[in-house]
């Protein structure tokens, strides 16, 4: 079992994390605005012991004196409560997915622990799938000592349940320190970009220089910016609809090479007018991924959210949406919005497209390093 926690360290640790998670939801839009909820009376922690047929390890039960679950305390991680123990949807979903895991991997054998899904309980939930759900080890082994968490996929274990939560704080402030700098600003070594933004031109750069430093053979990713008198003549043939920020993009660089498929080649002026690239990329996956069936309804996929063909690389399509001015994968997002009737919540201007594309090359080029 865990070690005991004293309950004011736990009401400690759930106040700090508390805090963070008021940080997140001022920076981040998808953060949800919840809190825990009040702590569990014996009552109720009895009855959950009664459903699952044994104690509830000494660390979750102190936890859930303090906070008898907390939905979405980290994005769409939540932890569940007594009313979630052995009843509901997320008791279901984890269950399941520790079943089909075991089935399909030596989760156990990597542990040192049974190879057994009933010796796991678990006690953090992700709405995103079984990727983030969390599981106390509830059973005896050698390997892995009983009140250990252990997270699905398997990943980091934790000694007990405090020294999880006690990294989710770590990470959560973290999380909040960078985004007070602005999202995506680590490439910007230290700079407050949501008080000094960069320009695009900078964006550009900083872009270049990441190209440069993880692949040097490569061709020179920038280009002279294009001429006001091609911008407009490119304005004109789209009925007007260049995007400001795409018009500026290009006039710093008239495209822009980049190897990561997360951002794309942007397309110049003249690959815009003429359309021949579009088409020839679009030809080239058609044929991959369909060649035993025929063509596959690409072009009418690529136009079910009507934009402004920014960037491609061999898989992905993007676009400048027309109605909102946000960066569109076009075959992945216009299937969403032919399915559903609306565009997905989750959209990024050029500029925010460029530094979320920087952020990758960033990571990808591994920090320290440049």
């Amino acid at each position: 079992m865990g070690r005991p926690v004293d309950l004011e360290l736990w009401r400690e640790l759930i106040e700090r994390l508390v805090e963070q998670k008021r940080r997140l939801v001022a920076y981040r839009s998808y953060e949800s605005d919840t809190q825990p909820k009040a702590g569990a009376s014996e009552e109720e922690l009895c009855a959950a012991e009664s459903r699952l047929g044994r104690r509830l390890d000494p660390q979750y039960r102190d936890l859930l004196s303090v906070a008898n679950g907390w939905d979405h305390f980290w994005i769409t991680e939540s932890l569940l409560g007594t009313e979630d123990i052995c009843v509901g949807r997320r008791w279901e979903m984890g269950v399941t997915q520790a079943d089909e895991w075991f089935a399909d991997s030596n989760w156990g054998v990597d542990l040192g622990a049974p190879d057994d899904p009933g010796s796991y309980q678990l006690v953090v939930e992700n709405d995103n799938g079984y990727s983030g759900n969390l599981y106390l080890f509830v059973g005896v082994a050698p390997g892995l000592p009983t009140g250990a968490t252990v997270p699905l996929p398997l990943e980091t274990t934790y000694p007990d349940l405090y020294s999880y939560f006690r990294d989710q704080l770590e990470r959560m402030t973290d999380d909040a320190d960078q985004l007070a700098l602005g999202e995506y600003s680590e490439p910007w070594r230290g700079r407050n970009i949501r008080a000094d933004p960069p320009t695009m031109a900078e964006i550009v750069a900083r872009i270049a220089e990441l190209i440069r430093s993880g692949n040097p053979g490569n061709p020179e990713p920038v280009r002279d910016g294009a001429t006001a008198e091609e911008l407009d003549l490119l304005d004109r043939a789209l009925s007007g609809t260049l995007h400001p920020e795409h018009r500026e993009l290009l006039s710093v660089s008239n495209g822009l090479a980049t190897p990561h498929w997360g951002l794309g080649d942007v397309l110049s002026v003249q690959d815009i007018l003429d359309g021949g690239r579009w088409r020839e990329g679009l030809a080239r996956m058609q044929t991959k991924e369909y060649p035993q069936y025929g063509p596959p309804p690409l072009l009418e996929r690529i136009g079910y959210l009507p934009a402004v063909p920014f960037a491609m690389s061999p898989t992905t399509f993007y676009g400048v949406d027309l109605a909102d001015g946000c960066v569109r994968d076009l075959l992945q997002d216009g299937d969403y919005f032919a399915k559903y009737g609306e565009r997905p919540l989750l959209g990024r201007t050029v500029r925010e497209h460029l530094l979320k594309g920087c952020w990758d090359l960033w990571w990808t080029a591994r920090p320290g390093t440049i």
